[in-house]
């Protein structure tokens, strides 16, 4: 991602508390996050959804870190 102003994606790298680094992605222009990426996704990214008008729209798939899950979530039972 770019603009006339420059590169518009900054990371940095943290140790998750798997111990495994995860990398956090934000727009330099904003400061807004975008995505993070760890070992644990492969090749996947996961996209911070609050950026997206339009997120209602986009089925869910996967939960993570339910061990942790916000008593105010409903659990998913359709993802095992």
């Amino acid at each position: 991602m770019s603009s006339s102003k420059g590169p518009l994606r900054n990371t940095y790298t943290i140790k998750a508390a798997s111990g495994n680094p995860v990398t956090r992605v934000f727009c330099s222009n904003c400061g807004s996050a975008i995505s993070h990426l760890t070992v644990a996704f492969g090749d996947a990214q996961a996209i911070q959804t609050g950026n997206f008008t339009d997120f209602a729209q986009v089925p869910v798939t996967t939960a993570y870190f339910v061990k942790d899950r916000w008593t105010g979530l409903q659990y998913l039972s359709f993802l095992g």
